[in-house]
């Protein structure tokens, strides 16, 4: 190799070893500075500023792959199933169009109109979509043969107590043995960002007193907790749940984490 040559290496590899931590620092610094209502905020600012997510191409493009081979692998073939995170319909549409009684609940009133408009045009009695507020577990209904918690819905709910505590309300509608299919963004076990990230947060939060972040959280650029599988089975253990499947992100494949887990 020239000189030249590894000079370039040598600098390249600074460079981004750098950018890394300073954009580590950064996350940190922001996510110990915005507090839950902050993030909420920040959250309904990205999904307004992407229309893609409103638009009739993306809510009747269908079940991704992934999403056909869960529904398949361990989903009964007809029944009632639950959709949390619904957005503005896609996985509804693409439920009801397989024959399933489908009810949608979604937090965000911007999504949940365009749902709505959507399932009116595309002809759709046998789908609901329902506003219902930030991080919740439908109370009532049911029971249903399958819930959903739609794309990379889980992975926006910040902190371990209020994502367990949605699961098990939604526990309460599943008879025993009934699938949850749930999207995520994931981690390695040990990963220098994650540490560096919570460490800065953690100590900007013990300044103005907000309840600390956990390892995992992040923005990008809105808040996402990023899971180990060891984290994501925890969680459902303790909701009374047993995992059954558990694929970690692809982010060359474009698929996110995702996991189905049975009702105990």
């Amino acid at each position: 190799m020239s000189r030249k040559a590894r000079v370039y290496s040598t600098w390249s590899r600074l460079y981004l070893g750098g950018w890394a931590t300073c954009d580590a620092l950064h996350t940190g610094l922001w996510l110990g500075l915005l507090d839950r209502l902050d993030l909420h905020a920040v959250d309904q600012a990205t999904y307004v500023a992407r229309p893609r997510y409103r638009s009739d191409v993306h809510n009747l493009g269908g079940l991704f792959g992934w999403e056909q081979r869960m529904l398949a692998e361990h989903f009964p073939g007809a029944g009632s199933l639950v959709v949390l995170g619904a957005g503005a319909g896609r996985e509804l549409v693409a439920l009801a169009a397989r024959g399933y009684r489908v009810t949608g609940y979604e937090c965000n009133p911007i999504l949940v109109t365009a749902g709505k408009d959507l399932l009116t045009r595309q002809g759709f009695t046998g789908a609901q979509l329902t506003h219902l507020g930030r991080d919740l577990a439908p109370t009532g209904g049911g029971p249903y043969a399958g819930a959903i918690v739609g794309w990379c819905a889980y992975t926006l709910i910040a902190g371990r107590g209020r994502r367990v505590a949605l699961l098990t309300g939604l526990r309460a509608a599943l008879p025993p043995g009934a699938p949850l299919l749930v999207s995520f963004f994931s981690r390695p076990a040990r990963q220098r960002r994650a540490r560096l990230v919570t460490a800065v947060a953690n100590g900007v939060r013990r300044i103005s007193r907000h309840e600390p972040v956990e390892r995992g959280d992040d923005l990008a650029p809105n808040f996402v907790h990023r899971f180990t599988e060891a984290e994501l089975v925890g969680e459902f253990t303790e909701a009374g749940y047993e995992v059954v499947a558990f694929a970690g992100e692809r982010s060359g494949a474009g698929e996110p984490g995702y996991a189905v887990a049975r009702a105990n």
